[in-house]
């Protein structure tokens, strides 16, 4: 592909986004096994996540088009995780995969309502942003029998051997981090998270705001963060992966690259 300057980028990232939710609608037209529950939470859910990636690279590609920069590598760093995820849920063990996300976001969901719903400070400033009242919470609690959160947790401990919920993709498989998950999925993710993850992962824990900053003449001067020709570029690169991903998985490799004119 011939080097395209930054408003070209955008253009082309935005042409994808749009090709790719065409995409997801073809698939949807497609003859999913909807008799099998399973099946239909799994698909659900492998979809869920590349739809929940556009919206983020939508986002991202608005915020540089119209030159605003602050949190720009959380964005990406969420677009590569939600990527990185999507690859090792099909990668192999598909339906177990899917599970155990599933039940690790019910349970994270859980978690932070039992927060909420404690009598402390941690609990009152939830419920203050949330705008939920103990009532809310207490509500909520009354639509998911216990019966079924023990299940829950249970079906959780027997697809990972864990009860941490955010270490979902714990198999038999020596994964115990997202850097194995990386490391599982080839060298080349792994790369990408050596060189790429570790930094935007800097923006997230607040170590990077030396970068709004430099100083000349002496004086401290404020400089906003500048869109980088690196940024789009792998932003493009991860939304098309996770589309190849899929359309592998559903054996329409050929379809995804027509649609969104990848030779």
């Amino acid at each position: 592909m011939e080097k395209q300057n930054v408003k070209e980028q955008l253009s082309d990232i935005k042409r994808i986004l749009f090709q790719s939710e065409r995409y997801i609608e073809s698939l949807l037209n497609r003859n999913f096994d909807t008799d099998n529950k399973f099946s239909v939470i799994k698909d659900a859910t492998i979809l869920g996540i590349f739809i929940s990636l556009i919206d983020k690279a939508r986002s991202l590609n608005l915020l540089l088009e119209n030159k605003y920069y602050a949190g720009n590598n959380t964005l990406l760093r969420s677009i590569f995780e939600e990527e990185i995820y999507l690859e090792y849920i099909l990668k192999e063990n598909t339906m177990n995969r899917t599970r155990a996300y599933i039940a690790s976001s019910k349970l994270k969901a859980q978690k932070m309502l039992k927060t909420a719903s404690k009598t402390n400070a941690l609990g009152n400033k939830i419920r203050e942003v949330t705008n939920l009242g103990i009532s809310d919470l207490e509500k909520i609690f009354s639509q998911v029998p216990e019966e079924n959160i023990t299940n829950l947790e249970k079906e959780y401990l027997d697809l990972t051997g864990e009860t941490n919920p955010d270490k979902w993709y714990k198999e038999k498989n020596n994964v115990t981090s997202f850097r194995g998950v990386c490391e599982y999925l080839g060298v080349e993710h792994l790369a990408n998270y050596e060189i790429l993850y570790r930094l935007l992962s800097q923006e997230v824990h607040g170590k990077n705001s030396n970068s709004y900053f430099t100083i000349q003449d002496n004086q401290l001067v404020v400089e906003p963060l500048k869109e980088e020709p690196m940024v789009l570029s792998l932003m493009r690169a991860t939304v098309v992966s996770a589309g190849i991903a899929i359309s592998n998985y559903y054996d329409d490799s050929e379809k995804f690259r027509e649609i969104i004119s990848i030779i």
